[in-house]
């Protein structure tokens, strides 16, 4: 056997995890370092199904299980498990989605029946079909009560499905859409059964009218069959707009079928929360300065009455702003936010350093002082790393140099 090349050493571990090999000898040879696991697989009984079928579960990072999660589930597990619980990870973290946990779902050799419904015309290739209404109860039934039973979970849950998967979510769209609040479809197989099972989606909103949530469709460089399929869709909801419901096309010539999901994926998770992330009050917060906070946080609120639990306004998002401002030479506009900010939120640590760099911006140099050391009281207190906590006391420390050589002209 080879040895791995270096960039491949990383990946042996993740290999492992997802019940494949890298077939190089490095996979074995490696017994320093700590192993970085991304999540835990289990066995899961369907009687829905009546077969084992494995389940990877990636939790959040810091999970606890007093605070409630969104659930990100993914249909062909063990490909998409790592580029999903990654951009779930970086759009939780830059504050454009909830925190959330990511369910994937391994196939078994039935993938093609569990994928799809019942075929109208001709049997698809070896006839393996038909059986996803079993799979939908397996979801439904099985799965989704064994999330919310050992996981803190609020009702926020999102599907996602590649392919013959993108069959699965319209299937399941097609029968219970309340079955998930928001759905991805990427490269979806809606050419499935010559066609019909396409054309059955037109009454969807007919059948369904007070449906909510979201879906987002997207499609690679497949052209052919598939594309007609998917612009048929795209028709109908262009045609018919359901009252309640949102969706989204999204064509990516430069993609193929296979490279499509990462970035989709991403697009998608970030299109459905997108009230996470409201960029036009952040703008209008730059523009307006603090008079545009009961807007945001009429808006936060609004979204916590609609998804069922508190969503709080971003208190990091705010002082980027409040940052920007000062950068931009602007210090008299910056600290209006900021001492709002803490007004809001005294015992965030961010919210306390904004407040410290917006008083240090305006020459208020012992008051930055003492802000700073409340925010570094309150990270650590917080857990945060002490790269962090030190990054804090090294503005803490500029300050007080300033101080000791006399501070800056209007300094009281």
């Amino acid at each position: 056997m080879r040895s791995c090349p270096a960039a491949l050493r990383a990946a042996v571990a993740l290999g492992a995890l997802l019940g494949g090999g890298c077939g190089c000898l490095a996979a074995q040879e490696a017994p320093d370092g700590e192993p970085f696991v991304l999540g835990r697989t289990y066995t899961i009984y369907s009687a829905a199904l009546g077969e084992d079928r494995p389940v990877t579960v990636a939790l959040p990072v810091g999970y606890d299980p007093t605070r409630a999660y969104a659930v990100v589930y993914v249909l062909d597990g063990p490909i998409h498990i790592v580029h999903t619980a990654g951009a779930v990870h970086m759009l939780a973290q830059s504050h454009r989605m909830p925190e959330s946990i990511v369910v994937a779902v391994a196939n078994t050799t039935e993938r093609n029946a569990n994928m799809s419904p019942p075929a109208q015309g001709a049997p698809v290739g070896d006839g393996s079909v038909g059986r996803a209404d079993e799979f939908k109860t397996f979801f439904r039934d099985e799965l989704k009560p064994w999330v919310e039973a050992r996981y803190s979970t609020n009702r926020l849950d999102v599907l996602i499905g590649h392919s013959a998967g993108g069959v699965f979510v319209a299937h399941i769209l097609n029968t219970e859409p309340e079955l998930f609040d928001g759905y991805i479809s990427i490269g979806g197989s809606l050419e499935y059964d010559d066609g019909r099972f396409v054309a059955s989606l037109d009454d969807i909103f007919e059948r369904f009218p007070d449906a909510r949530g979201s879906l987002y469709l997207a499609m690679a460089n497949e052209g052919g069959v598939m594309l007609a399929a998917n612009l048929h869709l795209v028709r109908t909801l262009e045609e018919h707009p359901p009252s309640s419901f949102r969706w989204r096309w999204r064509e990516m010539p430069d993609e193929t079928h296979d490279s499509a999901p990462v970035r989709a994926t991403h697009d998608g998770l970030e299109w459905i929360f997108e009230a996470w992330n409201p960029q036009d009050l952040w703008s209008e917060l730059y523009d307006r300065g603090v008079e545009a906070l009961p807007r945001i946080e009429a808006h936060f609120a609004r979204l916590s009455a609609e998804v069922g639990f508190e969503v709080e306004m971003p208190v990091e998002r705010v002082r980027m702003v409040s940052r920007r401002l000062e950068l931009a030479g602007q210090a008299d506009r910056a600290l209006p936010i900021a001492e709002a900010l803490v007004e809001r939120a005294p015992e965030h640590f961010m919210a306390q350093s904004a407040l410290a760099q917006a008083l240090e911006a305006a020459c208020r140099l012992q008051e930055a002082e003492a802000h700073y050391r409340e925010a570094m009281r309150l990270a650590s207190a917080a857990g945060r790393p002490a790269y962090f906590v030190r990054a804090i006391e090294e503005y803490l420390e500029g300050v007080e140099d300033r101080i000791r050589s006399g501070g800056c002209k209007g300094d009281g």
